[in-house]
């Protein structure tokens, strides 16, 4: 039957894609897209026009789709559930399925949740801008810490290199977690360049001792009666900071000295993950002798 006798009869029923567009509200490129994908095709096609032609039947297939995709089917997932021979086996199979599939994403949804209420909290913990000038720095006690460390020379710039051997020992061993803080034992700081040659020892805590792997040594940081504190905002990947000079400064001033042979250690109270902008919350600690005597 040719087109025109057809729709002569059925002229009241039938509507060229852009009346049908207007009428179902969706797109004349959504529509021709649904015809390659055999979701939604015209009742028939004008071969001299290329005209496609729907039926107001369409507009239940329509609400059909919309109503699917809703639910969060994808176009290849609500196809076979416009078949003829799809089964309401068919469409339970697949909403179970998607139903899988949300409660996935739920639980990633609420683990995501979880995880920026704990930066959160470490935000609060972690608080304002520190304070800056002699007036910051405090005395305090350091109690003992059993702690996974490496210490080598390395230039200044292969410092994270000695970080994640450390990192790679706490995360593989499950001894400890990455976000956890991390110490600098500063043995000898060298000069301002990133090029400077340091002795530096790298450690996480540890709740107990744990095994050593290769250059990775079990250690028990020792404490201190009397040492001096430096809580400040440092730039991690500076070639210089100049928190430790400053506590060296204070301590001399008010009549303490260093021990002897005990490294100047740098805790870095924020997690790597916890850095907003350049700076990154750390406490520099000195370890002193005492009161120098009159």
């Amino acid at each position: 039957m040719k087109l025109r006798s057809y729709l002569g009869r059925e002229t009241k029923s039938m509507f060229k894609i852009s009346a049908f567009a207007k009428m179902s509200g969706i797109s004349i490129k959504t529509l021709r897209f649904y015809d390659e994908l055999g979701i939604l095709k015209p009742s028939t096609v004008d071969e001299s026009s290329g005209y496609r032609y729907y039926s107001a039947d369409h507009l239940l297939t329509v609400e059909r789709i919309r109503a699917y995709k809703e639910l969060g089917l994808t176009l290849e997932q609500i196809a076979p559930l416009l078949q003829e021979e799809g089964t309401p086996g068919t469409a339970a199979d697949t909403l179970a399925m998607k139903r899988a599939d949300l409660e996935t994403a739920i639980e990633e949804a609420q683990r995501q949740l979880k995880e920026i209420d704990r930066r959160m909290q470490r935000l609060e913990q972690v608080g304002s801008a520190a304070v800056e000038g002699p007036e910051a720095v405090t005395l305090r006690e350091l109690q003992p810490q059993w702690a996974a460390s490496v210490r080598d020379t390395i230039p200044r710039q292969d410092l994270c290199l000695l970080v994640n051997e450390v990192r790679d020992y706490v995360m593989t061993g499950g001894v400890g977690t990455p976000d956890g803080p991390l110490i600098l034992l500063w043995h000898d700081a060298g000069g301002d360049g990133e090029r400077e040659v340091i002795d530096v020892e790298v450690a996480f805590p540890l709740e107990e001792p744990t095994p050593e792997r290769g250059r990775i040594r079990i250690v028990e940081l020792p404490g201190y009666e009397t040492a001096a504190s430096l809580i400040h905002d440092c730039n991690p990947y500076a070639a210089h900071c100049p928190a430790a000079a400053h506590v060296m400064a204070w301590a001399a001033s008010q009549g303490y000295e260093p021990l002897p042979g005990e490294p100047v250690r740098e805790v870095y109270i924020a997690a790597e993950q916890d850095m907003y902008g350049k700076f990154r919350r750390s406490e520099v600690i000195l370890p002193l002798r005492g009161t120098l005597s009159p």
